[in-house]
């Protein structure tokens, strides 16, 4: 009996190739494979935006003066259109929800005291600062007095002579809130914009000294005058020393 062998050939780069182009549409029909489905996304747009809780986390001002109206901001979260503020068992006045942290409302003439600040919201939720304002009696300020001070040539550091002036000062100031404008002033010697800029100096030196005193940053005012408003007028020494000056003037 003959035998036969047959011989098998391995298909050609070609033939692979072709090959796989053929199974392309029957893969891409196969379910679950590669055929695409429509699917609802939900996006952030739908999603329900999420409710902030009410709280109140400061008052500014926090401290005022008992028998005077006087705005104030309160700060917090989830404050709703339509809520109201209450300062312990006195409601505030004109509340004005600007955002949902925040509330503009004047303070009534309250007596002097610590105040818990509370916010009503149109949906009934309440949320309280305890003691978050303080009010305090008025304090005459005609003891705040204008007064200047003095330098030494070319400076501009407060001499231990002139704080106990200043130091009375801030104390009135403290007291009753008052701004305190501080004009730097120069003699004649010198050039206009060196004087400018040691009366400047000058000027800075002493509010630094009163905002270390304790007078806040936005109480106080330092402008320059340079040598313009000389407190003398003479050329000698005894003028332009009395022209070295800085005056601290009261604003109400």
């Amino acid at each position: 009996m003959r035998c036969f062998h047959t011989s098998r050939t391995r298909p050609t780069s070609r033939a692979r190739w072709l090959l796989a182009l053929a199974l392309v549409p029957v893969l891409a029909g196969c379910p679950g494979k590669h055929k695409d489905k429509d699917v609802d996304v939900e996006t952030a747009d739908d999603l329900p935006s999420p409710s902030l809780k009410l709280n109140v986390g400061g008052v500014d001002p926090a401290f005022g003066t008992a028998g005077r109206v006087f705005p104030v901001e309160i700060f917090g979260a989830g404050f709703q259109p339509g809520a109201t503020v209450a300062f312990s068992n006195t409601a505030g006045a004109a509340a004005r929800v600007t955002a949902d942290n925040s509330i503009s409302v004047s303070v009534p003439g309250l007596p002097a005291g610590i105040y818990d600040v509370i916010v009503k919201n149109p949906d009934g939720g309440k949320a309280i600062l305890r003691r978050g304002l303080t009010l305090k009696e008025p304090v005459d300020a005609s003891g705040c007095r204008n007064f200047s001070i003095y330098f030494a040539v070319d400076s501009s550091a407060v001499e231990p002579a002139m704080r106990a002036q200043l130091d009375a000062l801030a104390s009135c100031a403290r007291a009753t809130g008052a701004t305190v404008r501080v004009e730097g002033n120069c003699d004649h010697s010198g050039t206009t914009d060196y004087n400018l800029a040691l009366g400047q100096r000058r000027a800075d030196s002493v509010a630094r000294y009163l905002q270390g005193l304790g007078i806040a940053p936005q109480k106080l005012r330092a402008v320059s005058y340079g040598e313009e408003r000389p407190a003398a007028a003479g050329s000698d020494e005894a003028s332009a020393s009395r022209n070295r000056r800085a005056d601290i003037l009261v604003l109400e």
